[in-house]
């Protein structure tokens, strides 16, 4: 009943999901392809639903998206489909923590156009609709990051027992998920709740109830793994991650900071988005609605910070793996845009529109139409649509291979995934070296594009009767100039 009550003093925030839903939905039924991790986790998903668990913990890979995704099968049948409405379901949820957290930190209107920024945002739409980890992580942040803060403030210490299950899931999303609970811990050391009598018996209990849970969900999975893999690791990226420390030390790691800032800079700025970097500005450095700098806003900088740290010293620098802090990153944009509404009143004494306890100028609706209109159209766009003729080159194979089970050489795997076989990296630098490499691997069929052309330049020249027989070319034509052999036997 409190829940309910609450959503109805925040009717904004259950329409605003309704539309990041629906959009998300949209999104899902009208995707092109799938990326190349994506295939890696549909096939997880597979080998998990046929009891193959050794498989699922010992990958590079990290297990809950594909747990998650034979769940959602027993709904949609489809594993692609059931992978993309985890997403879709766990990226539009994120509505909800993202809403309360930026509402108890500034205020309700600040909140509204954070949700909104996070709605229309081209890269977290687009990653709502993926065969990918990203909206998934980026939820149980917000959620950690949410109730965290909550338990904290209101010295709510059974709290704690839900934020140390999300950590555990969390943990098992992406493996950087593990030094969430380090940040949660040390907040509630160093912020915890002093103006009790009993801080610190607070504070052990906090602790205890946080780290009971990650405990004793996590320990059991660490068991299994490490019965069937050897090692304690819940993925060997962890384990990677560890061995770069005993490698190269502290130093080695820190150098490794110097190394990356550049890409650093340019790839955060790109998963910010440009529209939102000059929000961000007057949301920072030149407002005056917000005056100093708030321990919330402390506090949201540190799962920031902690996020830019794991990428830089232990993950490949990329934008999207930037995505699980951006949601609660837009806040600073969203005071940005109130700031110029701010400036725009005063100055042109307009108010046309009630927000929350205020209102909105008529120079700032005309803002956020064209912010709409310059997101909108990128982040409504069908997802990987370059990708597209690989799903159908992959559906074809698939009815036309004459056989239920094969092996397909390719130099990307969205082919093979699509057609439901197995798949080996095309490997070699001429044509013999394929060949050879596709006999050992017992192939049935090679699947040459342009990509392939680059690994192996005098492989279409160099195709002998006797090794291969075109299976079809019918995909020649198209701008990844696909063509499909059949290995001789």
């Amino acid at each position: 009943m409190k829940k309910m009550r609450l959503l109805s003093r925040n009717r904004e925030v259950l329409i605003l999901f309704l539309i990041t839903l629906a959009a998300r939905v949209f999104l899902v039924l009208t995707a092109r392809g799938v990326a190349t991790d994506g295939c890696a986790y549909g096939w997880l998903a597979m080998e998990f639903a046929e009891g193959n668990f050794r498989e699922v913990f010992n990958s590079a890979y990290p297990p809950l998206l594909p747990i998650f995704t034979v769940g959602a099968s027993y709904i949609f049948r489809d594993f692609e489909l059931s992978a993309r409405m985890v997403s879709c379901l766990f990226g539009s949820l994120t509505v909800f923590p993202l809403f309360f957290l930026i509402k108890d930190i500034f205020d309700k209107k600040t909140a509204l156009m954070t949700v909104l920024f996070f709605i229309v945002h081209p890269y977290l739409s687009q990653a709502s609709g993926e065969v990918l980890t990203e909206a998934l992580y980026f939820f149980f942040v917000t959620s950690i990051a949410f109730l965290s803060w909550i338990a904290i403030q209101k010295s709510k210490h059974t709290l704690f027992l839900l934020v140390g299950l999300l950590l555990c899931l969390a943990s098992l999303t992406r493996p950087e998920g593990v030094a969430l609970t380090f940040l949660v811990l040390g907040w509630i050391w160093l912020k915890g709740t002093n103006r009790l009598k009993n801080a610190l018996r607070w504070k052990l209990i906090s602790s205890l109830f946080c780290l009971s849970v990650f405990i004793v969900v996590l320990l059991p999975c660490l068991f299994y793994i490490h019965q069937e893999t050897g090692v304690w690791q819940i993925n060997i990226r962890q384990q990677a991650a560890i061995n770069l420390i005993r490698q190269e030390g502290m130093i080695g790691v820190i150098n490794r900071f110097y190394r990356h800032t550049p890409k650093m800079l340019y790839f955060l700025s790109k998963a910010y988005y440009p529209v939102f970097l000059i929000f961000l500005f007057f949301g920072v450095i030149k407002r005056k609605m917000f005056k100093g700098f708030r321990i919330g806003e402390a506090y949201i900088l540190s799962f920031i910070l902690l996020g830019i740290l794991i990428v830089m010293a232990f993950t490949g620098v990329t934008d999207r793996y930037f995505y699980s802090f951006i949601p609660m990153a837009l806040c600073w944009a969203a005071a940005g845009f109130w700031e110029i509404d701010y400036r725009l009143q005063q100055k042109f004494k307009d108010k046309s529109l009630s927000v929350g306890k205020g209102g909105i100028s008529r120079f700032s609706i005309i803002i956020l139409v064209i912010v709409m209109a310059v997101c909108l159209p990128k982040g409504l766009r069908p997802i990987r649509g370059h990708r597209a003729i690989q799903k159908k080159v992959g559906y074809w194979l698939k009815e036309n291979a004459g056989q239920k089970e094969f092996i397909v050489m390719a130099s990307s795997p969205q082919e093979s995934f699509h057609a439901g076989a197995k798949w080996y990296k095309l490997k070699g630098k001429t044509y013999a070296e394929v060949i050879s490499n596709a006999r050992e691997k017992r192939a049935d069929f090679i699947i040459i594009n342009k990509k392939a052309d680059k690994i192996c330049p005098d492989f279409r020249d160099s195709v002998k009767a006797d090794d291969l027989e075109v299976f079809t070319n019918k995909f020649e034509n198209s701008d990844k100039k696909i063509v499909i052999y059949k290995l001789k036997k």
